[in-house]
């Protein structure tokens, strides 16, 4: 075969197969457009700004108004339990009215007034009778118990003949007539008593002090 032949023949192979390819697949080559990419877009599920942008008020918006609901019903739940709790102190702190009788004419507000004031007036003064007839009572058993206290029983001593003072003062202790260490011989001694002891029996109040006691053993009183 002729070399002219062969390279004319691959020739126009190559440019009929470059004719054909070209008519065949012409869309996989050009460019898509502006619209053609928003539109695949928005197929896959991709939103545009504006649109987002929308969305995000439509869900602020209605997450506001959730909440405002659940606050309102919260509100709405307090207030009638606040309404139930004041019906039950309510009915707790009424006062029972009394009906009247059938066939009872009502009083007037003054008479009833009047009537309770007189009321008041008549058991003030049984109460004031009641504690006058006890007063008697009181008195005398006020009066008796003061004539026993001023009343005391003596007790009898005996002063003997030529006994020292000092000795006549352990006796009043020892019968009780003074306190311990009352230093009544000391008491007779600086008051000139004790040259003047007469030796006799004697009663001795109870509760006689040591000038009472010196005035009767010496017969001045």
């Amino acid at each position: 075969m002729n070399l002219k032949y062969y390279l004319r023949g691959l020739g126009l192979g190559i440019v009929m197969t470059a004719v054909i390819m070209g008519i065949t697949a012409p869309d996989k080559e050009r460019n898509l457009t502006d619209e053609e990419i928003v539109e695949k877009a928005k197929d896959l599920g991709m939103i545009e700004d504006s649109e987002l942008a929308e969305y995000l008020e439509e869900a602020k918006a209605e997450t506001e108004e959730r909440v405002r609901n659940e606050i309102a019903a919260a509100n709405a739940a307090m207030e009638m339990e606040r309404l139930a709790k004041e019906e039950n102190a309510g009915e707790g702190g009424e006062t029972a009215v009394q009906e009247p009788e059938p066939g009872a004419q009502p009083k007037p507000e003054g008479e009833e007034e009047q009537e309770a004031t007189q009321e008041g007036i008549m058991e003030s003064r049984q109460s004031a009778a009641k504690e006058q007839d006890a007063l008697p009572d009181n008195r005398d058993g006020e009066e008796e118990t003061e004539k026993e206290e001023e009343v005391p029983e003596p007790v009898s001593f005996i002063v003997k003949k030529g006994e020292t003072p000092y000795s006549i003062g352990q006796r009043l202790e020892e019968e009780g007539l003074l306190p311990e260490d009352a230093n009544f011989d000391r008491f007779l001694v600086d008051n000139g008593y004790d040259t003047k002891v007469v030796a006799a029996e004697y009663e001795i109040p109870e509760g006689a002090d040591m000038e009472m006691i010196a005035l009767i053993i010496t017969k001045q009183k």
